[in-house]
């Protein structure tokens, strides 16, 4: 059975039961088109979050050349915060690499790790540099990793190989937690289409610390306290896109090729069903499992291009209904088959209402700083605990 991660209790005092009741707020109807303080990302950014495959020949290659162009660049914030730690090495590969923006907070500063998209055959952690999703985590007090790990044909695992060096960084990570100052206890995972799959995979796969390893890094969790994941498939069982998607086997093989499979009798054989189970995103969610945030803004109908069918609101919809099966907390976005909860809630303020939900401010700092949050339910909330605190 997978072991369910370790928690801290939260004791209902009236403090905390005021807090829940003004996060109801949140679930009233939003205006169509309202923002949360600008917070919620355009499409372009969510695309340069997530990116695509490589472009065939002759085709235009806007993500290509977003990568490029984020390499070019310091690894400084939009607003100029400049990153503490630079190609920090967590491995031997040399894409076994991180950058990290720390707060300085006492106590330390919970911690959102940002992995890239790129179908797991490129991408870079440099692409956060240009995101004001990472200013906005720093503004709510969160620190952030930004990681890059092998590609699937850099690893003889392939994908799971690429997830694999995901986890090492978590637990790299959270053994020199002191020294960089976060907090172990309260990390997070966030990316874009492959970098989505693979936070909602650290979610829900099961624990992989090996408490007897002679390896300190390999004894340290990889366990997250919420994760958040933007144009993401549900699965990377690729034999499970023609009943979520609709799509045909001739379409089937073709985003097979995508992701360096020869055919799809290589899918079909016994070794593949073993990897293939590995990859079942979905079919990993458990009850305990950590709450999870899931934007997926593509069209509906039945996808043809294979980008498409990676980032189909059907996929959003598979993790959703997953969710209600095992009672696991799921904020899920999938606007064109109607998928879209009256909270306004948006990916930071569900970072911090959970990277912040313990400690004797848990009801202020649910709900974010004035800055990262609408100042009307913040105020709401401040105003609902101080009712309470006075009757």
């Amino acid at each position: 059975m997978k072991p369910i991660p370790a928690r801290h209790s939260v004791l209902p005092s009236p403090l905390f039961v005021a807090a829940l009741l003004a996060l109801v707020i949140l679930s009233l109807p939003v205006a169509p088109g309202a923002t949360w303080d600008g917070q919620r990302l355009g499409p372009e950014e969510i695309a340069d979050l997530a990116g695509d495959l490589p472009a065939r020949r002759g085709e235009r290659d806007r993500f290509g050349r977003r990568i490029e162009q984020a390499l070019e660049r310091e690894p400084v914030s939009p607003r100029g915060v400049p990153a503490v730690r630079v190609d920090l090495a967590y491995g031997k590969h040399p894409r076994n690499v991180l950058d990290l923006w720390a707060v300085e907070a006492e106590p330390a500063a919970p911690l959102a790790v940002f992995l890239h998209g790129g179908g797991f055959q490129r991408g870079d952690k440099a692409l956060l540099r240009d995101s004001r999703l990472l200013d906005q985590l720093l503004d709510a007090g969160i620190s952030v990793a930004a990681v890059n790990y092998r590609f699937s044909h850099q690893h003889p695992e392939g994908v799971a190989g690429s997830l694999r060096d995901i986890a090492r960084a978590v637990q790299f990570l959270r053994h020199q937690a002191e020294e960089l100052g976060i907090d172990p206890a309260r990390f997070a995972a966030f990316g874009g289409s492959a970098g989505g799959a693979a936070a909602l995979w650290l979610a829900f796969y099961e624990e992989l610390a090996d408490a007897r390893s002679d390896d300190p890094v390999a004894r340290q969790s990889t366990r997250m306290r919420c994760v958040g994941a933007m144009a993401t498939p549900s699965t990377l069982d690729l034999l499970q896109w023609p009943g979520i998607l609709g799509i045909d086997e001739q379409d089937l093989e073709r985003a097979a090729r995508s992701f360096g499979i020869a055919n799809l009798a290589e899918l079909r054989t016994a070794e593949s069903a073993s990897l293939r189970a590995k990859l079942d995103i979905a079919a990993w969610m458990s009850p305990g499992d950590p709450p999870f945030f899931v934007r997926n803004n593509d069209p509906g109908g039945v996808p043809r291009a294979v980008d498409a069918m990676a980032h189909h609101p059907n996929h959003a919809r598979v993790l959703l209904q997953r969710a209600a099966e095992v009672g696991v907390e799921a904020i899920v976005f999938a606007p064109a088959i109607g998928i879209e909860p009256r909270s306004g809630e948006d990916l930071v303020a569900f970072f911090t209402r959970h990277l912040f939900a313990d400690g004797n401010d848990q009801a202020t700092r649910a709900c974010g700083r004035t800055n990262t949050v609408a100042n009307g339910v913040a105020t709401c909330i401040r105003e609902s605990v101080r009712t309470a605190a006075e009757s």
